[in-house]
């Protein structure tokens, strides 16, 4: 058997073997991929704001209690890991149901309910939508052939039957607009109050202002620095473990729908560190924050105090490790663009990467770019990216 390859040309476009399938085959399997990732985030987020840290309990739509989706999920785990060796292992429970059971659970009399907001149609023919896309699905899945004018169907059903869940993903994900200061409401007073060196606190919503990001600003400690040349210095410097936040805090586990993560630019003077920021973010449904903000507000404020302690332990002794807080080794390099030189700071080793052993409120980075169902480069959840990055995460 010869099985040929593919060849990446030097413009990025590919040569694909006259032998493989025909390309309607990967533009079937590349909205068949979007679309069920998009229904798992959705299910996911709307369960987790209903039912907080009993979401995986819910059944999809049957009533032997044995059927949760967390039941569903263990069980395929168990099966997956005696081919633990292929693939990436992937343990949030919502990962392991199939787009019919995640539609049997939107569509269900016990949660039809939750989702229909998000539908813009009936239950019966956003049903018969789905059904549609499920039999192309599992054409493919089952490798029988399918037509290219399923291509077409898988198109309009997508874009019928998701129309309102990108707005809600997008509302969900984009929370960039600043909340201003003069918000009067006990919520904001509450939260806003939260934070101290080396810390500082910022609120931001979405567009439509149903969803709250609580961005924590952590200022790493420089436990060492050193030199190698005028081009290159290493770098010791303190970094949050931030999956362990929800492991350790059950109040900001329960309320939160997801925590994400990113950095800033650093800003490098004379060959010292002098600026350097990791944000942890915090999302959160606003009905969900006016209803809890003192309960969270406490676990934010013993948050931000652990933090601030485990750094200035971590800075006495930088052999220490806290809950929170550890040390992590990084590098700067000089890099020239045109006749300007500027210095490239290597931001990776102070970012969580996603991991199996992650609680599923943990979403590593996100990206922020108003296509997400078809165009998101990494999905919640995934240890990988799935393609080519188009916008950037905050």
């Amino acid at each position: 058997m010869d099985w040929l390859t593919a060849t990446k040309k030097d413009d990025g476009s590919f040569v694909i073997p006259e032998r493989w399938l025909h390309i309607h085959y990967y533009e079937a399997l590349n909205i068949l991929f979007r679309y069920e990732n998009a229904l798992r985030v959705l299910v996911y987020s709307v369960l987790k704001n209903e039912h907080f840290d009993e979401w995986s309990e819910c059944s999809f739509g049957k009533s032997d209690k044995s059927e949760s989706i967390s039941s569903i999920a263990k069980k395929r785990i168990n099966q997956a890991q005696s081919f633990g060796y292929l693939g990436y292992e992937v343990s949030c429970p919502i990962m392991h149901l199939t787009s019919g059971e995640l539609v049997e659970i939107i569509t269900s009399n016990a949660y039809w309910s939750l989702f229909k907001p998000y539908f813009k149609g009936s239950r019966e023919i956003i049903k018969t939508k789905f059904l549609e896309i499920n039999t192309v699905r599992n054409s493919l899945a089952h490798f029988r052939p399918i037509k290219e004018d399923d291509i077409n169907l898988l198109k309009q059903n997508t874009k019928h039957t998701l129309m309102g869940v990108e707005e809600y993903l997008i509302e969900a994900i984009t929370c960039s607009n600043v909340v201003p200061t003069n918000t009067d409401d006990d919520w904001y007073k509450s939260i806003k109050s939260v934070g101290a060196d080396p810390t500082g606190i910022d609120i931001f919503q979405s567009p439509n202002g149903e969803w709250i990001r609580v961005q924590l600003s952590y200022s790493p400690a420089v436990l060492q620095q050193r030199s190698w040349g005028p081009s290159y210095i290493s770098f010791r410097l303190t970094s949050i473990k931030t999956p362990q936040i929800i492991i350790n805090f059950a109040t900001l586990s329960k309320y939160a729908t997801y925590l994400a993560e990113g950095t800033s630019y650093a800003q490098i003077e004379e060959g010292n560190l002098k600026r350097c920021v990791k944000f942890v973010n915090f999302i959160f449904r606003l009905p969900i924050l006016q209803a809890h903000h003192e309960e969270i507000q406490k676990d934010m404020k013993t948050l931000v105090s652990q933090i601030g302690e485990e750094t200035e332990l971590i800075t006495q002794d930088n052999l220490a490790v806290g809950k929170l807080v550890e040390p992590v080794s990084t590098t700067a390099r000089t890099v020239e663009v045109g006749e300007s030189e500027y210095w490239q700071f290597d931001n990776q080793p102070l970012k969580v990467p996603v991991a199996p052993d992650n609680p599923p409120e943990y979403w590593g980075e996100v990206n922020s770019i108003g296509d997400f169902i078809s165009g998101a480069y990494v999905y919640p959840w995934m240890q990988a990216h799935v393609s080519e990055m188009e916008g950037l995460p905050f």
